[in-house]
This record gives C-alpha cells, structure tokens and sequence, in this order.
C-alpha cells in the first residue's frame, strides 16, 4: 500500500499547486465521501456533496495566491 503524503508536505513542500491538491483530492476523497453517506444515505449525493468540498477547496486557494 502506497505511503499517504503528510498533510504538511501537500501544503508546504510542493512546487506546484496543481499537483498539490490533486494529492489531497487522492488522500481524502475516499474519507470524505464514507462521511457524507453516513448521513446520507445515497452514494451519488455523498460524491456530490465530497465534489462541492473540494470545489470551495480549490476557489479559497485560488483566492489566497
């Protein structure tokens, strides 16, 4: 099984922001996405709502540059 990367390393030792959160995307979208369908109850709304996460993800990053 492949090493997780450390949630420091994605934000501060990376070059490329791109490459960055497409590894965060790798690292939490499977947690994310199980606690969403907790409450939930439907997998397609659980991807759904994981989906907008990483959205506002990306924007607030944007934002900040």
């Amino acid at each position: 099984m492949e090493d997780k990367i450390k949630n420091e390393e994605l934000i501060n030792n990376h070059p490329s922001k791109d490459v960055t959160f497409e590894a965060l995307i790798d690292q939490f979208e499977w947690q994310i996405t199980k606690y969403a369908y907790t409450y939930m109850k439907d997998w397609s709304t659980a991807q759904d709502i994981t989906q907008e996460v990483f959205i506002s993800i990306y924007k607030r990053q944007c934002k900040n540059k």
